[in-house]
């Protein structure tokens, strides 16, 4: 599912929800760097307020007192140091990933695979752990990886995307 079945995944335009999603980011980051009392909602609902608030509650105890990366860009690249993937990380404290999600229906381990790849080769570490924060269940998906199985995850991403029998989704 995920990155994995679209493989050749175009961006559209943003729309109401995109706009609600980076709301819902900037609420995490302002709980995760500055002084709680100056945290504003930005037109959040009560449930996502809550969901995120849970969020950074775990990140801030996973965390500890380690350095937090907010909003970290991300570069993948390949053994010619050409861009294969650009992204951001929702928060980045080594060796964790963490990235705040609505839907617990979608696979996002492609996407974290890219992310932490390139972030464990930057790092130098051989594990990184990737925390997927759902906001609407307050639930979270927490996995380990090691860098032959981050390798292995992103290098079948990019066959697939390299097949030009896969339609463009």
């Amino acid at each position: 599912q995920g990155i994995m079945a679209c493989a050749r995944y175009q961006r559209g335009p943003g729309g109401e929800g995109a706009e609600a999603g980076i709301r819902r980011h900037e609420y995490l980051h302002q709980l995760l760097s500055g002084d709680p009392q100056q945290t504003k909602c930005l037109g959040l609902t009560d449930d996502e307020r809550e969901g995120v608030e849970f969020a950074a509650e775990y990140v801030r105890l996973v965390a500890g007192q380690k350095p937090l990366e907010l909003e970290r860009p991300v570069y993948l690249l390949d053994d010619d140091f050409r861009e294969i993937s650009f992204g951001r990380a929702d928060v980045w404290a080594a060796p964790d990933l963490f990235d705040l999600k609505g839907s617990d229906e979608i696979d996002y381990e492609p996407q974290l695979a890219f992310y932490a790849l390139a972030l464990a080769r930057e790092s130098c570490l051989e594990t990184v752990y990737t925390h997927v924060m759902f906001w609407r269940t307050k639930t979270k998906v927490i996995r380990a990886y090691t860098l032959a199985q981050l390798q292995f995850i992103v290098g079948e991403v990019i066959a697939r995307q390299s097949d030009p029998t896969l339609p463009p989704t």
